[in-house]
C-alpha cells in the first residue's frame, strides 16, 4: 500500500500559507525559529481554521485568561490582547484571551513569547540556543514554564505539528517560504 501523499492534506498547507509570513516576522521580532513558531499554534489550536478560539476570539496559541476573569472584559496580561466584548462582540469563547482581527496571528504569537515577563520566549530561546537543544524539547520547556502546566507529554504533541509541518514545507501549494 502506498503512504499518503503529504501534499493532499490542504488544512496543513493552508496554514503554512496563511500564517508563514506571520511567523516570520515574529522570527525577526523575537529569534524564535518561524517553524517552531507554526508549529506552537498548530499544537495549540490544530490547522483546520474551525477551532472557535483562533476564529473568535482570534487567537491563535490557545493563551488562556486567568481563572474567574471575565472574558468581556479582562486580557490577564496578555500583550495586545483587548478585552472580548471589544473584539468579537458577544460572540467568543470564555476563557481565552481575544486579539484584534487584524494581524492576529502576529499579535497573538508576540504576546505568546512576550508577555509575563517573556517567560515563554525565553525558555525556547534558552533550550535552543543550548548544546542539543530541539524544538521539542524546547516546547515541553515551555510547556514546564507555565504554558501548560503539568502536561508531561507537551513536547511529543508539539513534535506531531512539526511532523506536520515539515512534511508539506516543500509542497506544491505552498506560497510562503518559512524562515
Amino acid at each position: 500500500k502506498q503512504p499518503a501523499n503529504p501534499c493532499n492534506n490542504t488544512n496543513v498547507i493552508n496554514f503554512i500559507n496563511a500564517n508563514g509570513a506571520a511567523a516570520n516576522a515574529i522570527a525577526s521580532a523575537t529569534g524564535i525559529p518561524a517553524l517552531f513558531t507554526l508549529a506552537l499554534s498548530a499544537a495549540e489550536v490544530g490547522f483546520s481554521p474551525t477551532n472557535p478560539v483562533d476564529t473568535q476570539n482570534n487567537n491563535y496559541f490557545d493563551l488562556r485568561l486567568a481563572p474567574g476573569a471575565n472574558a468581556a472584559t479582562a486580557t490577564s496580561g496578555w500583550q495586545g490582547a483587548g478585552p472580548c466584548s471589544s473584539v468579537g462582540g458577544s460572540n467568543y469563547s470564555a476563557g481565552w484571551a481575544c486579539f484584534a482581527s487584524a494581524n492576529a496571528f502576529y499579535t497573538s504569537g508576540l504576546s505568546a513569547y512576550q508577555s509575563n515577563g517573556g517567560v515563554y520566549g525565553t525558555a525556547v530561546l534558552s533550550v535552543l540556543n543550548s548544546d542539543g537543544g530541539t524544538y521539542t524539547m524546547a516546547a515541553q520547556a515551555v510547556s514546564n514554564a507555565g504554558f501548560d502546566p503539568g502536561n508531561t507529554n507537551y513536547g511529543t504533541q508539539f513534535q506531531g505539528a512539526l511532523d506536520a509541518l515539515n512534511s508539506r514545507l516543500g509542497c506544491p501549494g505552498v506560497t510562503v517560504t518559512v524562515h
